[in-house]
């Protein structure tokens, strides 16, 4: 079994960084929140790629985390977006590389979303959450979630 597309285009924008020169070292770190941590001239960089399966050849959607986000405005001077695509395991030339904040201008609130680990030989190990904790941060999400999409009206 091959690549995903996700990991496929990892794998070539940390190549297409490198080959023009954008970054002169890369590193794996997925710890750091991002996919791809790399340094130039000593300043360490982040990447985070958004790589869209949408057949439009202009049109790129998808979504992204309110940890990248978070990240992103955290690091703000030294944070990229790369908007791609990949097409026949190559990265499409109508790869973008975006700002923070050229980024945030074609983003809109949606929901928050929850992430889930199941693995079905291992399932009274993995219950590690209070159900009525995890109910209560549910509902106040939602009220959260409500007030955000107000706001978000303009």
């Amino acid at each position: 079994m091959g690549q995903s597309k996700s990991k496929q285009a990892e794998e070539l924008c940390k190549e297409f960084l490198l080959s023009n020169q954008i970054i002169d070292i890369c590193e794996d770190k997925k710890e750091e929140g991002c996919d791809i941590v790399g340094y130039k001239d000593g300043k360490k960089l982040y990447f985070e790629i958004k790589s869209s399966s949408g057949r439009s050849k202009k049109s790129f959607y998808g979504s992204v985390m309110q940890s990248e986000l978070l990240l992103a405005i955290k690091n703000r001077e030294n944070y990229k977006f790369i908007i791609c695509r990949v097409v026949n395991k190559k990265l499409d030339p109508a790869l973008t590389i975006l700002t923070v904040d050229e980024f945030l201008a074609y983003c809109k609130y949606q929901s928050p979303l929850y992430r889930y680990s199941y693995n079905k030989n291992k399932v009274s190990s993995q219950k590690h959450r209070n159900i009525k904790n995890l109910e209560g941060i549910i509902i106040k999400m939602q009220k959260l979630h409500d007030m955000c999409k107000e706001i978000d009206k303009n």
